[in-house]
């Protein structure tokens, strides 16, 4: 660990907050990955993860990785920037460029490259045997999904925001800076004097993001200058929430009594002192563990699901968005998704 008398203390504080939520000796017994685009929260995570590491005995490969957008004209200097950063530390450098031809996006939406971007990180973080993958997500960017998720009509459980960490695969998405501020990043940057990359984009408001980040939360900083510890309070009571549901939840896990990739059947007897809320809960779960579209099934049908385990009909069918149609009779109840025509 940095001696805090000798080094600056916001880069010591990080260091040290890192150290507390994290354990640096497991992260560094896997080779490890982190993601830097040039910009200041990336930049500062790899000189952060770079003085941890010190600090372990017999560590890993700590490797960094670049994904150019190209669709910038400085877009290269900043996978230059990175490259003789990475030299710098004596860590190796690896990189990948979209092609938005390939990609069939000549005008990319900002889900879009985020998506894309993801894939190739896992990509390189796949070839390279990495077991953790770092993303430099710090607070205002948790604040600013939140905010985004509840103007675009999100349910409760999309309040919880950007996870700290993620399993996708053998991979684990981990984001060690979500608890710390942009401008304690900032100041920790010029504290070391450790340069970065500016995003020009950044400062047009044509991407949502940069809408709420440049139009939205400065006059509502102004105004309420608590506003992004109150909506930090909210995320953290959604994941409180989310996390109580997921043990309720798993308490009724045995009505699945048969179940695979394209279909799952419940016993809805077991399901009878369920709360409504709870089994809502297990079935967006399942819906999760299989990858069945979800994006039109809004509350009403998420409702209308739970009702059936209560209904001791005889024979009810219902079809459900994303091509899946449920059959319900007194004892069971059997959901499918069905294979569109032509797969």
């Amino acid at each position: 660990m940095i001696p805090p008398n000798n080094e600056p203390p916001n880069f010591v504080s990080i260091c040290q907050s890192l150290t507390d939520r994290w354990s640096a000796e497991s992260w560094f017994q896997q080779p490890f990955m982190v993601a830097v685009s040039g910009g200041a929260d990336s930049v500062l995570l790899l000189r952060v993860l770079v003085q941890l590491r010190m600090a372990v005995e017999k560590s890993q490969e700590l490797i960094v990785a670049h994904v150019d957008h190209a669709i910038r004209e400085s877009s290269a200097d900043d996978a230059e920037f990175v490259k003789r950063l990475a030299e710098l530390h004596g860590l190796r450098f690896v990189s990948q460029r979209l092609d938005l031809d390939d990609l069939n996006s000549q005008s990319p939406s900002e889900d879009f490259l985020r998506q894309a971007r993801y894939e190739q990180l896992m990509q390189m973080a796949n070839s390279c045997g990495a077991r953790y993958l770092a993303t430099g997500h710090n607070l205002e960017d948790q604040v600013e999904t939140a905010l985004f998720r509840i103007f675009r009509g999100t349910a409760f459980s999309g309040l919880q925001g950007i996870p700290p960490l993620r399993v996708d695969g053998a991979v684990s998405i981990v984001r060690p800076l979500l608890h710390v501020s942009r401008q304690t990043i900032l100041a920790a940057l010029d504290e070391i004097n450790q340069p970065f990359c500016t995003d020009s984009s950044n400062q047009t408001s044509d991407y949502t993001r940069n809408f709420l980040r440049n139009e939205i939360l400065p006059p509502l900083r102004q105004r309420f200058p608590a506003v992004d510890g109150a909506v930090m309070k909210l995320v953290e009571l959604a994941t409180e929430f989310e996390q109580y549901l997921d043990r309720q939840a798993e308490t009724f896990s045995n009505a699945f009594i048969e179940h695979d990739t394209q279909s799952l059947t419940l016993d809805k007897s077991i399901l009878e002192q369920a709360d409504p809320l709870v089994i809502a809960h297990l079935l967006t779960r399942a819906w999760q563990d299989r990858d069945w579209p979800r994006q039109d099934m809004n509350r009403d049908w998420w409702r209308k699901l739970s009702d059936l385990t209560r209904q001791k009909d005889e024979q009810v069918v219902l079809n459900l968005p994303g091509n899946i149609r449920v059959e319900s009779d007194r004892h069971k109840l059997r959901i499918r998704i069905q294979t569109p025509p032509g797969k």
